[in-house]
């Protein structure tokens, strides 16, 4: 039997994690979507490591993130499989937000990718704000996952987009 505050944590970490596992699992349908695509219509396009690599690892950090946070819902005592969690998520959506603007790079054109890139960073950021608005407790975690994704973005995404056009 569970303390109330064991109760009151296995519930609100049950509501969070189904809600993490199903973005986490429509992520992982696009980027298989994303791959069938590039390999059907440009095939060429896996020739850029970064595109291969990024699009390819994906998959397994998403999974890893479903997991965990399956893990979180069932689990009273959850601070490292949220950490685990939240930071595969990061790595798994920032290699498909850079396999998708490597792939606007090369298909449409380098602004566009750009755009993409810089929206998506800023989008980031816009959450966080909001998110500290109601807690600013957060602001610390919210600093080294935005200070994640964009790094990760910028490094594995603009630099290689700028470098490879």
């Amino acid at each position: 039997m569970y303390s109330k505050k064991e109760a009151e944590e296995l519930e609100t970490n049950r509501a969070r994690s189904s809600a993490h596992v199903l973005i986490n699992i429509t992520l992982v349908a696009i980027i298989f979507t994303l791959f069938g695509l590039v390999a059907t219509l440009n095939p060429d396009l896996m020739a850029n490591l970064f595109l291969a690599y990024q699009l390819v690892l994906s998959i397994p950090f998403l999974m890893a993130s479903t997991l965990a946070r399956a893990k979180i819902s069932y689990a009273t005592r959850a601070g490292k499989w949220l950490s685990f969690g939240s930071i595969t998520y990061i790595i798994g959506y920032s290699f498909l937000i850079n396999s998708i603007g490597i792939i606007l790079a090369k298909l449409v054109a380098l602004d566009v990718s750009l755009v993409f890139f810089g929206v998506n960073i800023l989008l980031a950021i816009a959450y966080s704000c909001v998110a500290v608005s109601y807690n600013r407790r957060r602001l610390k975690a919210r600093i080294y996952k935005d200070s994640l994704f964009a790094g990760i973005v910028i490094l594995l995404g603009v630099l290689p987009t700028l470098k490879t056009i």
